[in-house]
């Protein structure tokens, strides 16, 4: 089942992709962030356990995000990712929009690890100002 929710996310992504391509909406270095920022949590808590344990620090001892629902903390940030990536990806090519990049950089994103790199460098990158072209 998580497998088909993880398939989901990366279609809603592609979706987003094709929807947005030829979009003209450009969002700015804090706007982004915004939707980044909340994507990136899970990562941090995600790699904070994962250093934790290889030092011998039980972070969560029964690797479960809670009792009551019993999923483990790789299914809760599956269906995590595959919820936010329809939202996240139409804010990617906005802000590849205004950062004079091109699709390839979404297209990347779909990646692991690879994706974590791509977010911070859009965070990073300055606004490209319009080049009005002469009459």
């Amino acid at each position: 089942m998580i497998f088909l929710i993880a398939v989901a996310g990366y279609v809603a992504a592609l979706v987003a992709i094709f929807r947005f391509a030829d979009s003209e909406s450009r969002y700015t270095r804090a706007h982004f962030s915004w939707y980044a920022i909340p994507y990136l949590t899970p990562w941090l808590f995600g790699m904070t356990n994962d250093v934790l344990r290889l030092n011998g620090v039980d972070f969560i001892t029964n690797n479960t995000v809670g009792e009551f629902f019993n999923i483990t903390f790789t299914d809760f940030f599956i269906v995590y990712c595959a919820l936010f990536a329809y939202p996240l990806f139409r804010q990617i090519m906005g802000r590849l929009r205004d950062t004079n990049l091109g699709r390839t950089w979404a297209y990347l994103a779909l990646l692991p690890i690879v994706n974590v790199l791509i977010l911070l460098v859009l965070m990073a990158r300055p606004t490209v100002a319009n080049e009005v072209s002469p009459v």
